[in-house]
């Protein structure tokens, strides 16, 4: 991704604890709380929605301005990133 277009305002990797784990650490590190949809996580799996949050799988959880997230979309899909 180019960091030149500046959209991410954080990042955290999910290796360590899994999707929870760091959305708990962005939450603690900005002094916020948080409203989480799990619909779609999971789907498609045998598994439950508490395994994938917990699955240390690699991957991240981004932070992006409501106002960027069409923009943010598009570079991923131009990318070919799963989002």
């Amino acid at each position: 991704m180019d960091r030149a277009a500046g959209l991410l305002r954080a990042y955290h990797d999910r290796s360590d604890g899994g999707a929870f784990a760091a959305l708990c650490e962005m939450a603690f590190a900005s002094r916020l709380g948080l409203e989480i949809s799990l619909d779609g996580w999971g789907e498609g799996r045998s598994e439950d929605v508490f395994r994938t949050l917990f699955n240390e799988e690699l991957g991240a959880v981004v932070q992006v301005a409501a106002e960027d997230r069409v923009e943010f979309a598009d570079m991923v899909a131009r990318h070919g990133l799963v989002h």
